[in-house]
């Protein structure tokens, strides 16, 4: 779809030379649950872009059923900090990620509905969002 050589992967990970890499090199976060308050855990996050100071979130889901209250908290904790933070939360085909089904768009704290998305969409939709964050930076330094 981008031009991208075929199985590119940033993280650089060859699971076929290394083996499962969620099995073998996963970081075992539930080693802090006891240094935690009131049963609280770690989050994992799926996926993270920063363009000059606006943070993407993605948390894939196989569900777009409600998210697990722990991590629903944390989202809209998060997104509440600072409206440079947006989540998308991304519900797919188990066992293949580019089988984008329907995604739902947090800002502000507040959980918008679940919208229908496929994997091109979704593309189309980081592409914007992060000509939006670029230009904000541009347009905030002209000014000045």
């Amino acid at each position: 779809m981008s031009g991208l050589p075929n199985n590119f992967n940033p993280l650089r990970h060859d699971c076929e030379a290394k083996g499962c890499w969620n099995k073998q090199y996963r970081p075992q976060i539930e080693f802090f649950y006891h240094a935690l308050p009131r049963k609280l855990t770690m989050s994992d996050i799926d996926a993270v872009a920063e363009v000059n100071g606006h943070f993407l979130f993605h948390e894939w889901k196989s569900h777009k059923g409600p998210l697990p209250v722990g991590q629903r908290i944390l989202i809209q904790r998060l997104t509440e900090a600072s409206r440079a933070i947006i989540v998308v939360v991304v519900q797919h085909e188990p066992g293949n990620s580019e089988a984008v089904e329907n995604i739902m768009v947090v800002r502000n704290g507040k959980f918008g509905d679940w919208e229908e998305c496929n994997y091109g969409d979704l593309f189309e939709r980081v592409k914007q969002w992060a000509a939006s964050a670029d230009v904000r930076v541009v347009s905030r330094r002209e000014a000045e």
